[in-house]
């Protein structure tokens, strides 16, 4: 047994004890704490041209080393469910008509896992767009997640921009 819970009433109150057999700790009381619970907050993308991975190159912090600053992947040592979002700024100015951004998920070759998408369109005019996306994903040892540019447009450069995730369970 790696984690046993058991819960019962005394009088109007919930009792709660924990035994664990794992390397996390875990405490409960008013909520639920699992110290070394895979997250990242990654942040600082580079101008990023279309079709590419944006690779987020700073880590405000990298819990179970999940994130990769150098490939802008996150890969789960953990099968569960996992909670990602992205906020980037696109750049118009190239004449295009649209940004376009999505999570991919183990992409290989010509074989594209795509989870949600994030889209704007402008016709003509120079301006800057916010793109954003939050979704949840299932994912299994080893599979990762990135940030793509799927669009038209460039990113806009290295201070506008966040990919975050979180093992939920």
């Amino acid at each position: 047994t790696i984690a046993e819970l058991k819960l019962g009433t005394d009088q109007g109150l919930v009792r709660n004890r924990v035994s664990m057999a794992t390397s996390r700790d875990m405490h409960i009381g008013g909520g639920l704490t699992i110290v070394g619970q895979t997250s990242f907050n990654a942040y600082s993308p580079p101008v990023t041209t279309t079709n590419s991975t944006i690779v987020f190159g700073s880590t405000r912090h990298n819990v179970g080393s999940g994130y990769s600053t150098s490939t802008g992947k996150f890969t789960a040592s953990t099968s569960g469910k996992y909670f990602f979002t992205f906020d980037v700024l696109m750049d118009s100015s190239a004449n295009a008509n649209y940004g376009r951004v999505l999570f991919r998920v183990n992409n290989t070759g010509g074989t594209m896992e795509q989870y949600g998408d994030s889209l704007t369109y402008q016709a003509s005019g120079q301006s800057y767009f916010g793109l954003g996306l939050t979704c949840l994903i299932s994912l299994n040892v080893g599979d990762y997640v990135e940030v793509y540019n799927a669009g038209q447009w460039a990113t806009y450069g290295t201070q506008y921009g966040v990919f975050c995730g979180h093992l939920l369970g």
